[in-house]
């Protein structure tokens, strides 16, 4: 699912859709592109990163991709990638895949350290019944990937799905800060 050397001992050897943390963004989209997506500018958070959502039939592996960038960075340089498979209604199979990845991951990383299951309620439901499990490997700069399975209950309009995120330390800290979410 991910595109990975043999050996992998820094967060930059992973690709999501051939994009590396590191990479422009401009590599891949115009910016009048990357201005059309979904770019989530409302969060309530202190904006440190712009989330930008790239919904393409041309993507290989992923429904979509969500890329993690500073807003005033005119070079759109990339601190986080998300990579989402949906799998509507069919949460067994996004588990099944997910230890499926986290097995290939654990060969390959031999410098990381690797943490879960953990299992979470999504603050986004508020009846609590939305939850997703996390498997995470941290790299020794503090860098990490994570691979999650969100199940989300009937009182959402999400679609239950497989996530994949290399990430850059730094948004990371982020996330948790502002979201509450590991």
């Amino acid at each position: 699912t991910l595109q990975t050397p043999s050996q992998a001992d820094d967060i930059r050897d992973f690709q999501i859709e051939g994009m590396s943390i590191g990479d422009s963004l401009l590599d891949y989209f115009s910016e009048k592109e990357i201005n059309n997506f979904n770019n989530y500018d409302d969060l309530p958070s202190d904006m440190k990163f712009r989330i930008t959502e790239i919904v393409s039939s041309s993507f290989d592996l992923y429904n979509w991709v969500q890329i993690f960038h500073k807003p005033n960075d005119k070079n759109f340089i990339i601190y986080a990638i998300d990579g989402g498979v949906n799998y509507a209604q069919n949460i067994n199979e996004c588990y099944k895949k997910q230890l499926d990845i986290v097995n290939e991951l654990s060969a390959i990383m031999s410098d990381a350290e690797f943490q879960g299951p953990t299992e979470s309620i999504h603050t986004d439901d508020k009846s609590g019944k939305s939850t997703y499990r996390t498997f995470r490997s941290i790299f020794k700069t503090g860098d990490s990937s994570s691979v999650q399975c969100y199940d989300w209950s009937n009182e959402v309009e999400y679609v239950d799905h497989l996530r994949i995120t290399i990430s850059r330390e730094e948004v990371s800290n982020w996330i948790r800060s502002n979201f509450g979410m590991n």
